[in-house]
């Protein structure tokens, strides 16, 4: 897997200028309806599983790559600027649709990842959650912990390989 990343990152990682007529800006674990979004008018939001179903995306049938090349098809085909929720989950996601929409000359703006305090909400949230639950929820204790964990390394990498890139990482 990292070996298939780093092949990646040597064309995305290159700072290039590319067509800035429209925005592209993605989340990742941040809805649409947000009040940060309220003031993107001009942009047409939409979420992943919209673009999936517009594009015959079946989840039983059909692979992440497909799913990913139909959020680049989208990207590359829109003439506005966009924003689509909840459209990747890692950097490999980014780096994958990047490279596709690059050939087109165009790039993802800017990505919203949850902050640490809206994490943190989250995962007191579910420990409440748990404990109110536990008899009837299959999962050991310390497993929130774990998976908020795996969380946190996940959007630290993406912080830290994003950097050298053109991509705005902005936590909400």
């Amino acid at each position: 897997m990292t070996k298939w990343i780093d092949k990646l990152k040597i064309g995305v990682f290159k700072k290039r200028h590319y067509d800035k007529s429209y925005k592209i800006y993605v989340t990742l674990n941040v809805a649409l309806n947000e009040k940060e979004f309220q003031n993107l008018t001009n942009f047409k939001k939409i979420y992943r599983h919209e673009i999936l179903d517009e594009f015959g995306y079946d989840l039983l049938k059909d692979s992440e790559d497909k799913a990913q090349e139909f959020i680049s098809k989208k990207i590359i085909e829109s003439n506005t600027d966009l924003i689509i929720g909840n459209a990747i989950w890692n950097l490999s996601d980014v780096l994958s649709i990047e490279k596709k929409i690059n050939k087109a000359n165009k790039s993802i703006d800017r990505i919203y990842i949850p902050s640490v305090k809206r994490r943190e909400k989250v995962l007191a949230e579910s420990k409440d959650t748990y404990n109110n639950h536990s008899r009837w929820i299959d999962e050991p204790p310390g497993r929130l912990e774990e998976l908020y964990d795996k969380f946190t390394t996940t959007l630290d990498g993406l912080k830290k390989e994003l950097k050298k890139t053109n991509i705005q990482v902005i936590e909400l």
